[in-house]
């Protein structure tokens, strides 16, 4: 009489000293070493949301530069106190917002300074 194989064979590769094979976050419920292992649901968190105030402060330092800067440091105080996304917009809309604000500001001292050195009359 022969020797017939068992009928639930243990995979060849089982080894129960070998720890479970790794891919990335989550231990994959088809290695055949580890079947017990399952992925978990909801495994990661949900993403926390952008803060809108950043997003309206990006906006508001192209079009209105004094509004995107005070925007952009409400923003970067609420981000600070919530953890949410939207930092870098933020940081963004203030340096965005503080270098055209200078930038306005210096070409309205010069064209104030320009009128005024002018005279009134071509004479």
């Amino acid at each position: 009489m022969s020797v017939q194989p068992p009928v639930n064979p243990v995979p060849p590769s089982y080894n129960p000293n070998v720890p479970p094979v790794y891919y990335g976050n989550a231990y994959t419920p088809y290695d055949p070493r580890w079947p017990h292992v399952v992925p978990h649901m909801g495994f990661y968190p949900p993403p926390q949301p952008t803060n809108s105030a950043a997003i309206v402060a990006l906006v508001m330092a192209f079009v209105v530069p004094v509004v995107g800067l005070v925007i952009g440091l409400v923003a970067m105080s609420q981000i600070r106190k919530t953890h949410e996304r939207g930092n870098g917009m933020a940081v963004a809309a203030v340096v965005i917002g503080l270098i055209s604000t200078i930038i306005f500001v210096g070409l309205f001292v010069s064209i104030l300074t320009a009128v005024s050195t002018t005279s009134g009359y071509y004479g």
